[in-house]
């Protein structure tokens, strides 16, 4: 899990998921590997968390909690 802050300063929590079969079945929506959405973030960050837009089953995904 990562908390990262994007080029406005806004907090984005996201977990990073791991598909055990790896066959290409990755989430394709916001912040996943070749999401435009990666970005608003530094360079510094995406080489923290290791993004590479690759199909190795392993991507990121924004988490939502709400409070209650």
């Amino acid at each position: 899990m990562a908390s990262v802050k994007d080029l406005e300063k806004n907090e984005v929590r996201l977990v990073q998921v791991r598909n055990p079969w790896g066959d290409g079945g990755e989430w394709k929506g916001p912040w996943s590997d070749r999401s435009k959405k990666w970005q608003s973030v530094s360079e510094s960050i995406r080489k923290q968390l290791h993004t590479k837009a690759s199909d190795d089953g392993v991507f990121w995904i924004r988490l939502i909690l709400n409070e209650f």
